[in-house]
């Protein structure tokens, strides 16, 4: 029988972690077990949780098993995780030994942060996804250094600049991990020499802002002063993929994550999601994913 589960949206001051080691101004949250006598078991999620924020796990020392947005995710050390906001995660189970740290920022924050240093990239872009990455020595004790630096920050006494010393270094922190994934996958700049990667990323934010009500090619181009056919041919050449391929996997990642990870019957998520008509939206999700919503949910109770 189908196990009723909900899907937890949480900001950075809700994060459930029992090792929370301070929030500053609901902007920055820290976390770890580096000051435990013998590590302690994370508490694992039974509901799966989907963060609004940016969220970054190092691994010192163990493993730690994660299913992140429906995939299985194991991290070893000197290996670190970026998971950005809209996706779906639950802590699953790790090694007695591990030692990690972290922590977690607004996504108001970060994008304010890269917009100062100049850096242009888009966070809608990266929406619902995540990035693992292998540190080496160096980069773990360079990360941890400047960890070690905030928390001891704030376990002084408050003063005047204090807020602005501790911004600064999460902010490092952040531009550390920052440098990693962008090292992997590089940034894509917006500049007015490349009008078609700006309209790219207007088109995702449009998408990340409509997709449930406006799903027709023609609306997103109307938006962007543009003829459809334009649209599309730009957002195949900067993506490899359709305006419809896009619509379609963002309108699926939802029903997917609805349909494994809440109580909702199938006809509700499919009224949820604005289709027409509950036979529509199992035509639809048999397209893209192969099978039918009843036996993607089925499936996931083997």
């Amino acid at each position: 029988m189908y196990r009723k589960k909900k899907i937890v949206q949480i900001q950075i001051s809700q994060i459930p972690h029992q090792f929370a080691q301070g929030v500053l101004k609901d902007q920055y949250m820290l976390f770890d077990n580096l000051d435990e006598e013998k590590t302690t078991n994370l508490q694992k999620t039974d509901d799966p949780i989907q963060t609004n924020d940016l969220l970054s796990i190092h691994i010192v020392r163990g493993t730690l098993e994660m299913e992140v947005n429906h995939e299985t995710i194991i991290l070893k050390e000197r290996q670190i995780i970026s998971i950005m906001p809209g996706s779906i995660f639950k802590l699953l189970q790790n090694s007695p030994d591990l030692i990690y740290f972290g922590f977690a920022i607004h996504t108001d924050r970060i994008t304010k942060m890269l917009r100062n240093l100049r850096i242009e990239t888009s966070l809608s872009e990266r929406s619902q996804c995540f990035y693992k990455h292998q540190g080496n020595v160096q980069t773990l004790s360079d990360s941890l250094k400047i960890y070690k630096l905030i928390k001891d920050e704030l376990a002084l006494p408050a003063y005047q600049t204090q807020p602005l010393v501790i911004q600064r270094y999460c902010e490092i922190l952040t531009l550390k991990d920052y440098k990693l994934y962008e090292e992997s996958e590089r940034a894509i700049a917006t500049s007015t020499n490349n009008r078609q990667e700006e309209l790219f990323h207007l088109f995702l934010q449009l998408l990340e802002e409509n997709y449930l009500r406006e799903r027709n090619t023609g609306f997103y181009a109307s938006k962007l002063c543009i003829s459809p056919k334009y649209l599309s041919s730009i957002i195949k050449e900067q993506s490899g993929k359709t305006c419809a391929d896009w619509i379609d996997e963002y309108i699926s990642f939802n029903a997917r994550t609805l349909l494994k990870d809440s109580a909702l019957s199938i006809k509700q998520i499919s009224d949820r999601l604005g289709f027409p008509s509950q036979s529509v939206f199992g035509r639809f999700f048999k397209k893209v994913n192969g099978v039918s919503p009843k036996v993607f949910r089925n499936q996931q109770d083997l």
